[in-house]
């Protein structure tokens, strides 16, 4: 039976679930309802990334290709056309950042790694604005690690370390991080039962270990063993008021785990699944109605494929579901009691090889010689179109033909979280052992998509923050001009700077609220927003409009997710690092724009000044004494204003103010004193040692440079002054004997200009820029069937071709062809795509340059 035939059956199946459920409980109704409104009008979107390979150096290009898709039915989405591909480093800072117009299921780009990058394990990650509408965004990552290329005489040398950091072997095990998932979610007393296990050190790395459950009373209930990847389970009948452990052997010692706690009445559901078929079976103990009222239901992605509503007592209940209808996926069954409440959940993977079509990369021969012409074909064993993107690498450790890939994610990863580096392996090993794995996987992961009690409570379905975008989006609001948190509605036009003939003009809605689009244009353009009252008023500030735009790029507030069960460790990758700094030297050797240097000693590297030591040169030209100990520029304090201008040295390190506000006085740290009587507080004054106090002298005053007294300083305003400075110490000498108690200069506005950092805003007009989408660049591939100068140059190409757009068309075939280099040694075909109806393809193939010079 083929796939064509298979979803009208699904359809079939849903339509009689609909039917069913609409003449029984209403709590039933709802949950399917909402699951239908998710899985058709609210459906999520999920993105993919290709990579022409899987390691880089510095000034190398990632040639990319990301795929959008429904996030049900994994065909094209009827919702975004606008996906943000980012570079991140490892502390996940944007380094690279652009976006992409989708037509169709996807979009190609790439992006020019810069030479001066940080050698670092970055990530690269494709999102919709669309997909941050959920709580936890699946954003499709994939690792990226960067060398960083050093030189010396063409060859490349070792970095020191690696690109992330590798543990260093300890002399003892650490304590594993051990936990046990019950199946359906508890232990119930009587029922047999299985737990998931799942084994990891304190980096997520899985551990094989064996162990054995114990109760309290240390009475062997049954072994157990972590397999690949630290997954495994155990069975046992749990047993009221007794408290199970798990007991390993860590470092010769004994660790103990404490196991759930057994419930001594509940539900409890098991699941096997021999491929062709799965079998659910549900209990319960000492619940008076049995299984009485209670709802299985079954959806994969959303669909429901199962329902079935218990209307006996009976406390056993079994179902047998043939695979060969369903889509594959992660099937997410569930036990509901008659109010809705989930009791019981398990995941299954439904691998049906009904579905089965599969990708075939053949080269017209096994071997071939340098600078010789490859020819590659592309098949699908059946009557579907296929969208697909193929890259041809050189082989290294890091591109191995298993790893992560389109079918992987789509149909694994991006459902249920991270799971494993390698986890194609799941869908090539279809041995028992195989599939035993990765039901051990189902047993310790949970649905992640969504969560019953934010779909039933309208949470999953609800109003949107995120439109899907169609295209680039102007959107902002209009305010009070003197109160942006009063929004206020109003006459919006928006143009476009130097485009006299684009001009669009709306009105706000009643929040003030604006948008514009979609737009579909590349690079970067001046945008004009200008907005007005819908009505003068009298008072002028009435009519004055404060415009906000919102920033293009959505910048979502998303880590990177880490990979759960396996920490990386890069390798130096030593013999493409050498091949790149061979294509590098011959590059540069080559290009007509570069002219060789005679060797010179660079002394220092002239940086970028920040804007702070911009402005700190201006402010020292104006002074005599160049720079001061302290400096205080006013418009830098935070939040407020000042009576008085001593105001300003509240809080300066070694500066004391005193005084009340009209009246202040200063003294420096350091500087000298005085002896004499206090000025009169109403005291008597009689004792000798109120008559004679030691009290700090006051410094030198300057305004503008010129000597002032106290008095002159504390009738200024303050709003005048634009920077305080502070001198204390040897700087004080400029100025002799005058400045041995220290000395405070201040420097009214209006004698230096600095441009603002931000210009001032303007009532009513706002421009800014926006950038467009990212252009498409053409990979380059030499044909060296024809003479021409700069074949000349040797070949030392690391990425000998990448396809990121081919079309198959039902059974015809498709293919491309490219020229091999001058590096001889193994190279991987990869080729990934999707079909129309949304399911994943992955091939690779292998073949070999021989050195014929």
């Amino acid at each position: 039976m083929t796939r064509t035939i298979a979803r009208p059956l699904t359809a079939i199946l849903m339509l009689n679930v609909s039917i069913g459920v609409s003449q029984e409980n209403p709590v039933f109704q709802n949950i399917l309802g909402r699951l239908i409104t998710y899985s058709t009008i609210n459906s999520p979107e999920k993105t993919y990334i290709q990579t022409d390979k899987d390691l880089y150096s510095n000034g190398e290009t990632i040639w990319y290709k990301t795929y959008l898709v429904d996030g049900v039915s994994h065909g094209t989405t009827d919702k975004s056309n606008v996906v943000y591909v980012e570079l991140l480093s490892s502390s996940d800072s944007v380094v690279v950042r652009q976006k992409l117009f989708a037509q169709d299921i996807g979009a190609a780009g790439s992006i020019q790694i810069p030479e001066d990058i940080e050698q670092d394990s970055y990530t690269l990650r494709a999102y919709t604005k669309y997909m941050l509408n959920e709580d936890r965004p699946f954003l499709h990552s994939k690792k990226i690690p960067v060398w960083l290329q050093r030189t010396e005489t063409g060859l490349a040398t070792e970095s020191d370390g690696q690109v992330q950091g590798q543990e260093t072997a300890k002399a003892e095990q650490e304590r594993p991080i051990i936990g046990f998932f019950p199946e359906g979610g508890d232990l119930v007393s009587g029922i047999y039962g299985k737990l998931g296990v799942k084994v990891t050190d304190t980096k997520g790395n899985g551990i094989a270990l064996q162990g054995k459950i114990i109760d309290q009373n240390d009475n062997l209930v049954s072994p157990f063993k972590s397999h690949d990847h630290g997954l495994g389970q155990v069975s046992f009948v749990p047993e009221t008021k007794k408290t199970y452990y798990a007991s390993i052997q860590v470092n010769g010692k004994e660790e103990r785990y404490t196991l759930p706690e057994v419930l001594e009445r509940g539900y409890a559901m098991s699941i096997r699944n021999t491929g062709e078929h799965v079998t659910v079976k549900l209990s319960s103990n000492n619940m008076e109605r049995g299984l009485e009222g209670t709802l299985l239901l079954g959806h994969i992605r959303g669909r429901t494929f199962y329902k079935n509503v218990q209307n006996s007592t009976d406390e056993k209940f079994s179902a047998k579901i043939m695979t060969r209808d369903l889509e594959d996926g992660v099937a997410h069954f569930t036990l509901f009691t008659s109010e809705g409440e989930p009791m019981c959940e398990r995941l299954v993977f439904i691998d049906n090889p009904y579905n089965d079509i599969f990708l075939s990369a053949e080269t017209d021969a096994p071997t071939y010689g340098q600078r010789e012409k490859v020819s590659v074909e592309l098949s699908v064993n059946g009557p579907m179109a296929a969208n697909l993107s193929a890259s041809v690498m050189t082989k290294t450790d890091r591109t191995s033909s298993t790893g992560p890939n389109i079918k992987s994610w789509l149909l694994l990863d991006s459902d249920i979280g991270r799971t494993v580096s390698n986890a194609d392996m799941f869908f090539q090993d279809n041995t028992m052992q195989g599939r035993n794995l990765l039901d051990n996987l189902m047993l310790t992961h949970g649905w992640r998509r969504f969560a019953w009690k934010d779909m039933l409570g309208g949470k999953v379905n609800g109003q949107n923050a995120h439109a899907p975008e169609k295209g680039i989006m102007v959107k902002g609001r209009t305010t009070s001009f003197d109160n942006g948190y009063r929004p206020k509605k109003s006459l919006v036009s928006f143009s476009v700077l130097n485009r006299e003939l684009f001009r669009e003009n709306k009105d706000t809605d009643a929040m003030g609220n604006f948008s514009f689009g979609p737009f579909n244009f590349t690079d970067t353009i001046v945008g004009v927003i200008e907005a007005r009252p819908m009505a003068k008023h009298r008072k002028q500030k009435e009519n004055e409009i404060g415009i906000y735009v919102e920033d293009t790029f959505p910048g979502p507030k998303v880590a990177t997710e880490r990979n759960g069960t396996k920490t990386i460790v890069y390798e130096y990758p030593r013999e493409y690092m050498e091949q790149t700094s061979k294509r590098k030297v011959q590059d540069f050797k080559y290009d007509p724009n570069v002219t060789r240097l005679k060797e010179v000693t660079v002394v220092e590297k002239k940086r970028k000044m920040t804007r702070k030591e911009i402005v700190n040169e201006k402010f020292n030209e104006l002074t005599l004494y160049g720079e001061p100990d302290r400096r205080v520029i006013t418009d830098s304090i935070r939040g407020g204003f000042a009576i008085n201008v001593f105001d300003f040295l509240i809080g300066v390190a070694g500066v004391s103010v005193q005084g009340k506000s009209y009246e202040r006085t200063v003294s420096i740290r350091g500087g000298a004193t005085s002896i004499g009587s206090p000025s009169n507080n109403g005291g008597s004054g009689s004792d000798e040692s109120t008559q004679n106090v030691s009290r700090p002298k006051e410094p030198l005053y300057l305004l503008d440079n010129v000597p002032v007294d106290n008095s002159t300083i504390n009738t200024l305003n303050p709003s005048d002054i634009e920077f305080v400075d502070v001198l204390s110490g040897p700087r004080t000498g400029f100025y002799g004997s005058r400045g041995s108690n220290g000395v405070i200069a201040f420097y009214t506005r209006g004698q230096v200009y600095i441009e603002p950092e931000f210009p001032a805003p303007t009532p009513g007009v706002t421009d800014f820029k926006i950038p467009g989408f990212t252009k498409t660049r053409e990979f380059y591939s030499p044909d060296y069937g024809i003479t021409e100068k700069e074949h000349d140059k040797a070949d030392y190409r690391t990425t000998l071709h990448w396809e990121p757009n081919i079309a198959i068309n039902g059974s015809d075939t498709a293919g491309f062809s490219f020229y091999t280099g001058d590096a001889p040694g193994s190279y991987l075909v990869r080729v990934e795509g999707i079909t129309t109806d949304g399911r994943p393809l992955s091939t690779v193939h292998s073949f070999v340059v021989e050195d014929v010079y």
